[in-house]
């Protein structure tokens, strides 16, 4: 998703490749199916903790293959959107003599060397890297032990929110009318009456996350089956991408509750992306960095989020703690925590009985990362 952000960002001007370094170079990806959803949380902590262990087994076995890769590419500039071989991709710009960026996916990191960031104390032409990214004081005194700096070679930076979400977002060139156009028509479509509410779920299409979507459904069921909890039907969307097996499972769910109906969306693109997200009254997401900015973007005050992955991997937990400052969004309990259904419950029918948005702190920000990004671009460039 960041990658195609730099790329929209930037092709108007410039000849983009996207390389997917770690296709078929991944270890771990067998483990998911065989553990039960706390066994996946639990696995990830621990490969996130011994994070130098793959990095030093994918980049040392892999080296010279990820070289050829940016050798038959031959680009002006390498940006760098996945953290885990970073080190192994400086030592590859150093060698190619190419200017080189890191782009984090996430808001902030409590740990820099996660990032596998050059300690640039130690390296000699510093003016052929930048790192792109979210900062706060915090992160301002890590980076700077590593010789980065705000100027010299650190931009900081607000993630990307996808034009085709932007053109939905009220505040930018008064798309007001677009939006109601929108959900008008998506309404009709989906037959949902003016007394009908919706929900979106968007957790990612890992078959094992099944069962918290199902969770999330049998609370919202069995709460409307024992008390009606408003006149209307409820539909519930959920993001299936190309996950058949995914899409099968919620198919085959049965509910109690003849009000409830069961919509699971096959892969859809980013502009159906944001239809949905603008139509639901309720959305829950997990905090990724792309996708949960997104999604606060263009429905501040209606998004919960589900943060059993913020156990396990550390940005996930900057991204939650970072929307805190705003108060533009509301956590569930961990689903292994005492009283998780009825938080579940009383989180969502707050929301869906009276249409009460989430109070915030302040405006969540407008991202300046077209901007920034092209500007910059253009500086690095400019004698090529």
């Amino acid at each position: 998703m960041l990658a195609d952000a730099f790329k929209t960002a930037l092709e108007d001007k410039y000849d983009i490749v996207i390389l997917d370094i770690l296709k078929d170079r991944m270890f771990f990806d067998f483990v998911f199916p065989y553990c039960s959803r706390t066994q996946s949380w639990l696995t990830l902590k621990i490969l996130t903790e011994l994070q130098k262990i793959p990095e030093f087994i994918i980049g040392n076995k892999h080296y010279n293959e990820i070289k050829k890769d940016f050798t038959d590419t031959n680009p002006d500039l390498i940006i760098s959107v996945f953290p885990i071989l970073n080190k192994y991709y400086w030592k590859i710009a150093k060698e190619l003599n190419k200017p080189f960026w890191i782009a984090p996916t996430d808001y902030n990191h409590d740990d820099i060397k996660l990032l596998g960031i050059p300690n640039m104390k130690k390296e000699e032409k510093q003016e052929n890297f930048r790192l792109f990214m979210y900062i706060n004081d915090e992160n301002n005194k890590k980076l700077k032990e590593y010789g980065i700096e705000s100027g010299k070679n650190l931009t900081y930076i607000q993630f990307p929110v996808r034009k085709e979400f932007l053109s939905f977002v009220y505040d930018y060139n008064d798309k007001k009318q677009t939006a109601i156009n929108e959900i008008t028509k998506m309404k009709k479509e989906n037959n949902i009456s003016e007394n009908d509410r919706s929900v979106f779920i968007s957790l990612g299409a890992n078959t094992f996350m099944a069962d918290v979507v199902t969770d999330y459904i049998k609370i919202i069921d069995n709460a409307i089956d024992s008390q009606k909890q408003f006149n209307g039907k409820l539909t519930i969307f959920i993001a299936c991408g190309n996950n058949k097996e995914l899409k099968e499972k919620l198919l085959s769910y049965q509910v109690k509750s003849k009000d409830i109906i069961i919509k699971p969306v096959g892969w859809i693109d980013a502009k159906e992306m944001a239809k949905y997200e603008l139509l639901a009254d309720t959305v829950i997401i997990k905090p990724g960095g792309n996708s949960f900015t997104e999604a606060l973007t263009l429905q501040q005050n209606k998004v919960f989020i589900y943060k059993d992955s913020t156990y396990a991997m550390k940005w996930e937990k900057a991204n939650l703690d970072f929307t805190k400052e705003y108060g533009c969004c509301s956590e569930f309990k961990f689903t292994w925590e005492d009283g998780y259904e009825k938080d579940v419950e009383e989180k969502i029918f707050n929301r869906l009985n009276n249409n009460k948005d989430i109070k915030t702190k302040k405006p969540f920000p407008k991202s300046n990362f077209y901007k920034v990004t092209l500007e910059e671009v253009d500086k690095i460039l400019a004698n090529k």
